[in-house]
């Protein structure tokens, strides 16, 4: 009973903990929704204008829990073979990694002020300076 009771208590700490991630976009951003798969094609540089033909300006964080959730949930990719993909792909000439930041906020902020910009960040980053893309 008394494990049971701790258990429980670390999932209630961890979940409250933990914060949603989201995908967010520059307010002028046209759609309001985002497939998977169009999001894997952004952050591996294979999309990289939005449907109204504006530039995709994607943006990563460097490391941190953020970084490491969004590679594995959304991108199915370590740091590691998300680092090794882009370094093959600059050397190749295809495209550069996308501009990375060391905290969310400076990500939510450069989003904000950057027309056709998409990044990610949990929930208490988040701004009204920003949409969140609802993921398809």
């Amino acid at each position: 009973m008394r494990s049971a009771l701790i258990a429980c208590i670390f999932l209630i700490i961890a979940s409250a903990a933990y914060a949603e991630l989201r995908i967010i976009a520059h307010l002028k951003v046209s759609p309001n929704t985002i497939k998977k798969a169009d999001a894997v094609m952004i952050f591996l540089g294979k999309k990289t204008v939005w449907d109204n033909g504006e530039k995709i300006v994607p943006v990563i964080l460097r490391s941190g829990a953020s970084h490491e959730a969004f590679l594995k949930d959304v991108v199915e990719k370590t740091s590691a073979q998300f680092s090794t993909y882009w370094k093959q792909y600059a050397f190749w000439g295809k495209g550069k990694e996308p501009k990375s930041f060391d905290s969310e906020s400076d990500l939510v902020k450069y989003v904000s002020e950057t027309k056709g910009a998409v990044g990610y960040a949990d929930d208490a980053a988040l701004s009204s300076s920003v949409k969140v893309l609802i993921i398809e």
